[in-house]
């Protein structure tokens, strides 16, 4: 049986594989929590007859001040992601955030609701998340950043996270995702005890670099030669 037509509609989806559907030419997938890089790359599988992509709303998420926000979410076909957001249920101050090169930075604490959309992904397609900001901890963390090196780099990635604390302990690093610019993700490395990671198997290119702390997300753009 040949499968043409796919509606998973509200099913609170967070991946889509279609894979070897090549008699698919309509699909409806609004109401899920897809990332806006999982839509663009439904988008650019073919030319379907029928397709929703829709509002996609995440799970609520927490973020610290400063810390970048949607790197790997930020650019498409060179086109950079915009975005609409409340704080309170009112729109935001400018002075809240700041978006630069698509990279979106809270400036203040509080309740936000992000809504991001790219104009390289059509279809309906939008992007909604509540962010809890919080502010750092000043008192244990000395720093807002972890050093990633060498960058450029030919292959091997070391992160130093002995400068974040004040009372020389360490930033525990959770999680480790590479994203390439297109905002799909390319590589999830094993944590290491001496954070060093092996990046030989990616192409020459700009990625970044998602790190999960203990006290936030951080993101760095590196340079593979």
């Amino acid at each position: 049986m040949k499968l043409e037509g796919l509606d998973c509609s509200k099913n609170e989806l967070t991946k889509i594989n279609l894979t070897g559907c090549t008699t698919l030419s309509r699909i409806g997938c609004n109401n899920n929590q897809l990332q806006l890089s999982d839509l663009f790359e439904i988008q650019s599988i073919k030319n379907f007859s029928y397709l929703v992509l829709g509002e996609q709303h995440l799970l609520p998420q927490t973020a610290i001040m400063g810390a970048e926000l949607f790197s790997e979410q930020s650019i498409f076909d060179g086109i950079y992601t915009n975005y609409s957001i409340t704080k309170d249920s009112i729109p935001a101050s400018e002075s809240d955030y700041t978006v630069e090169d698509g990279k979106l930075t809270f400036n203040a604490p509080g309740k936000y609701v992000v809504t991001m959309t790219n104009e390289a992904i059509g279809y309906g397609a939008k992007v909604i998340v509540p962010i809890e900001v919080q502010p750092v901890n000043i008192k244990k963390y000395a720093g807002t950043n972890i050093k990633v090196f060498p960058n450029p780099t030919n292959g091997q990635l070391t992160m130093d996270n002995r400068q974040w604390t004040m009372d020389n302990g360490e930033l525990r690093i959770n999680n480790v995702e590479i994203f390439d610019v297109y905002g799909r993700k390319v590589l999830e490395p094993p944590l290491t005890v001496l954070q060093s990671y092996d990046l030989t198997v990616l192409q020459p290119g700009i990625y970044f670099v998602k790190i999960e702390t203990e006290a936030g997300i951080i993101t760095k753009k590196i340079i593979k030669n």
